[in-house]
């Protein structure tokens, strides 16, 4: 927004357009997070159901296809991004403080605050 107010001035349709962009974004983001979260909590609850099966009462192939069941879901399940960190609630978060820590920065170098301050 802060940009955009730089670049075109006080043009009410823009800064609209700009502000409906902005919360659409930040929407997206929510929504592929909350999946995220989602997905690494179903995955945690689907290794301690398997964890209490009682596997010991089978025979002995459904043993071992338990056994190869417990190995792939002691994996937690993540929507990674760029392989560098997961999609969660904590990654929303720090998304939405970066993004209002550049906004301030971005407005305490602005001309027009620095006139205001004397």
């Amino acid at each position: 927004m802060f940009l955009i107010l730089q670049l075109f001035g006080k043009n009410t349709f823009v800064m609209l357009l700009a502000a409906v962009f902005i919360l659409i974004l930040f929407g997206l983001g929510l929504v592929l997070c909350s999946a995220g979260e989602y997905l690494e909590e179903k995955s945690d609850e689907l290794f301690y159901e398997v964890c209490g099966l009682p596997w010991y009462k089978q025979s002995l192939k459904l043993q071992k296809t338990y056994l190869l069941l417990l190995l792939q879901s002691s994996k937690t399940l993540v929507f990674d991004y760029a392989f560098t960190s997961s999609l969660n609630l904590r990654c929303y978060m720090q998304l939405v403080n970066n993004s209002f820590s550049y906004l301030m920065i971005m407005k305490s170098l602005s001309p027009g605050d620095a006139e205001h301050e004397l």
